[in-house]
């Protein structure tokens, strides 16, 4: 007990620093989202100030288009202008050509000399009008798109402050909720703690309890072998001198015959001789009376009187030796007497081991009873060890349910993906690409999930082969605890034929003993002696009994109170064991979250700068544009080609469900029946220890009562 308290304790002492690093690692987690949020709105602030810049950036190059539309179109006007006046010089050309015509031949070719310089800075102008021109379209024409460019930025720029600050909301609300929640569990870690606080110190308390217990169980259990190896030589003596007493008890019965008989023949010699001694003084009384009468015939009856005086002498010489005999006959008896005694005593000695014999015997019952306890209280951990295992099956249960239900969660997240897809084609492939990443997780956790299953039922066969061998052990237990329970009445029918014996023995030691108390009361004082001396043994014994019974109770009561408290830490580090996941999954959903935020502001960032990268090159654009839009129906096709496989794998993830659902229900139903037939054994094995029970109390209150029986007898 003392090792399993000791490996609780140290159980407990790891779970809590596991909870102390979870705690750690949870307590990072937060700063480190923290971090990024700090850092996100950071970069949402450089982000939008960079964007105020370009946005100033565009509106100083739109004013620098416009002054140069501006100095165009007034370059425009000059042009105009000049082409006008050349038009007035050309008609003043062609006057000046027809009064040329009458002109001498030296002026005529100056002035075609001047005229076909002013034609060729005349068409001179007019190709630069035309390039003027194009040019002017084409500024118009780059005005118009950066107009659009600038309204398609102002779009973006918009949308992405809503995102942004949709986003910060979300990770504002995520973030509090995390707070929340952390704060929370750090409250339930300190109830707990402080709960495993007070059951360390109980569990303490009752260690030292237990300790306590244990070294007064184990002085007790030095007195009691002190105590037992003295009543042991107590019993060997007794032992011998209750054999010497059934010797001296038949010797004695043979002495007492004898006795009779010599009694009877002493009656008869002496009844004879008074007889003969009454004869022969009537006899001298009428030889008296007769003597004066007599004296005359004398010497006629000399002869007479020589006869009688040799009766006389033969009958003094009877008597003598009839004395002689009752001498010797008291001298024998009183020898045989004294054996008697010694016989007396040697069955007295035998009765008090006869008693103690009875007292193994109820101290054996005493074991069967203590052996039929343990088998019950075996019982009693077969049925706790049965509880844990329903336990563990609604866990396993609950579990199942959970993840089903996070299973559907995520089914219904894909199709959310599905819509974010056909609205966003770029953001479903980022979603998309995450979510092959999520439904990996869930295929390598489905994969966990069954082999957990499967190392649940291979556990289940375990514990079952172990309950199976338990029972098997019990049932052998139960068959030697019948055979000894049969030896035990063999043994209990010799000892009450023995004790009938010695009963009737005994009666006929008393009746011949009656006699001869006053002489014995030496010897009966020895024996109160040790009859008091053996009482005080029986109350010191029965003291240590009764020390050890409570001695048990508080290891029975220390084993109840370090089982509840095995029990509440076990409650306690499951509460805390749920709590700590639940808060790391929360987290891990959090920090999920905010790297997808994380990539979606990046991929808004990226764009954003794909886009004022566009700003020159247009041409450009509209080639990657298309080859963009061919990407997209690429990646459509692809996507709707992954829908398919996700929708077969749905399907096939619903097969695996179906089927863990028809075996879970064939394991509920055989976990059942086997439970029945268990409760059905364990009931049928209950009556059979009530009626072991029954059957050894009456056999108890039997040998209680022969044992009162022979104690008033003695």
């Amino acid at each position: 007990e003392l090792d399993k308290l000791r490996t609780l304790l140290y159980q407990k002492a790891a779970s809590e620093n596991r909870d102390k690093e979870e705690k750690t690692q949870l307590q990072l987690a937060l700063k480190k989202s923290m971090k990024y949020y700090v850092n996100a709105e950071q970069w949402q602030t450089l982000e939008s100030e960079q964007l105020k810049q370009d946005i100033k950036h565009l509106k100083a190059e739109i004013s620098s288009l416009m002054a140069a539309m501006i100095k165009n179109s007034m370059e425009n006007q000059q042009v105009k202008t000049r082409l006008r006046n050349s038009r007035k010089l050309h008609s003043k050309y062609l006057l000046l050509q027809n009064l040329t015509m009458t002109c001498p031949a030296l002026a005529t070719q100056e002035y075609r000399k001047e005229l076909a310089a002013k034609d060729e800075k005349y068409r001179q102008l007019e190709v630069e009008y035309a390039k003027l021109k194009d040019r002017l379209h084409g500024q118009l024409k780059d005005y118009i798109n950066v107009n659009k460019m600038i309204d398609d930025l102002k779009r973006e720029a918009k949308r992405g402050s809503e995102v942004v600050q949709d986003r910060n909301g979300f990770l504002q609300q995520n973030l509090d909720k995390v707070t929340a929640e952390f704060e929370a569990v750090s409250k339930r870690m300190q109830t707990f703690e402080d709960r495993s606080a007070t059951l360390e110190v109980e569990l303490n308390e009752i260690t030292a309890q237990f300790e306590i217990v244990s070294e007064q169980k184990l002085s007790v259990e030095r007195v009691v072998d002190v105590l037992r190896q003295d009543l042991e030589r107590t019993s060997a003596k007794l032992t011998d001198v209750t054999g010497k007493l059934g010797v001296v008890s038949l010797q004695h019965s043979q002495v007492a015959d004898e006795l009779k008989e010599m009694t009877k023949l002493h009656i008869d010699s002496e009844y004879d001789f008074h007889e003969k001694l009454t004869a022969v003084t009537k006899e001298l009384s009428e030889v008296y009376a007769a003597k004066n009468e007599i004296e005359a015939t004398a010497q006629a009856l000399a002869e007479d009187k020589r006869v009688l005086q040799a009766d006389v002498s033969e009958a003094n010489k009877a008597r003598s030796a009839v004395e002689e005999q009752m001498r010797s006959a008291a001298s024998k008896a009183e020898r045989d007497i004294k054996a008697k005694e010694a016989h007396i005593t040697m069955l007295q000695k035998e009765l008090l081991e006869q008693k103690e014999l009875a007292k193994n015997h109820f101290d054996a019952r005493n074991k069967v009873m203590s052996q039929i306890n343990d088998l019950k209280n075996l019982l009693d951990r077969e049925q706790t060890a049965h509880n844990m295992v329903q336990v563990e099956l609604a866990e396993a249960r609950r579990s199942t349910a959970e993840k089903i239900a996070d299973f559907e969660d995520n089914i219904t997240r894909l199709s959310a993906a599905k819509v974010n897809l056909i609205n966003d084609k770029k953001a479903l492939m980022e979603a998309m690409k995450d979510l092959r990443e999520q439904l990996k997780g869930k295929e390598e956790a489905l994969a966990a999930l069954d082999a957990k299953f499967k190392d649940f039922l291979a556990e289940s066969a375990q514990k079952q082969a172990a309950l199976e061998a338990k029972l098997r052990n019990a049932q052998e237990a139960y068959k030697q605890l019948a055979e000894q329970h049969n030896t035990l009445k063999t043994k209990y029918a010799g000892l009450v034929k023995t004790s009938t014996d010695l009963n009737a023995a005994y009666k006929r030691s008393l009746a011949e003993v009656e006699g001869l108390k006053n002489e014995k009361e030496g010897h009966l004082e020895d024996i109160r002696r040790l009859q008091g001396v053996r009482i005080g043994l029986e109350g010191d014994i029965a003291r240590l009994e009764q020390a050890n019974v409570n001695a048990n109770k508080a290891v029975e009561a220390g084993k109840a109170r370090t089982s509840e408290l095995e029990q509440a830490a076990r409650v306690a580090a499951q509460d805390s064991a749920s709590a700590v996941a639940a808060l790391k999954e929360v987290i891990r959903q959090k920090i999920d979250r905010i790297e997808e935020l994380r990539r979606d502001t990046a991929l808004a960032d990226e764009r954003l700068r794909t886009v004022i990268l566009r700003f020159g090159r247009l041409q450009r654009d509209y080639n990657i544009s298309q080859e963009l839009l061919r990407q997209e129906s690429a990646a459509r096709s692809s996507i709707e080609l992954n829908l398919d496989e996700l929708r077969s794998a749905y399907q096939s993830e619903r097969k695996m469900r179906l089927e863990y659902e028809r075996t879970e229900a064939r394991l509920r139903r055989i976990t059942d029946a086997k439970e029945r037939a268990i409760a059905a054994d364990a009931k049928a094995r209950e009556r059979k220890m009530a009626l072991l029970d029954e059957t050894l109390n009456r056999e108890h209150v039997r040998l209680q009562a022969i044992a009162k029986i022979i104690e008033s007898a003695g």
